[in-house]
């Protein structure tokens, strides 16, 4: 589950939020003061260690980067997130296709 802005500017210390996505073979994080700093990213991880995600998206935040936390940013991240399932879900769907042919 990921937490709201809210919830978030209440968190004053290092914390993380495993966010488990089933197809891919990693998950994401989202993490609040990493680096003692109000920071903020989402990454992704396979085998516990952080992994890229070699996209082009329509964002200007890229996943795996510390961002100041504020609820543009905030928003920023969580909509990065949103595309990537999307393009995830539309590409499960095409192979799919291609695996009932």
């Amino acid at each position: 589950m990921i937490p709201s802005y809210e919830e978030l500017k209440e968190i004053k210390t290092y914390k993380t939020y495993n966010i488990f996505f089933p197809v891919f073979g990693g998950y994401f994080r989202l993490t609040i003061n990493e680096d003692g700093e109000r920071n903020i990213s989402i990454d992704y991880l396979e085998g516990g260690y952080l992994s890229n995600i070699i996209r082009n998206f329509n964002s200007e935040y890229i996943f795996n980067k510390l961002y100041k936390f504020n609820k543009k940013n905030y928003n920023g991240l969580l909509k990065l997130y949103k595309e990537m399932l999307e393009v995830a879900y539309k590409e499960l769907g095409e192979q799919l296709k291609n695996l009932a042919r």
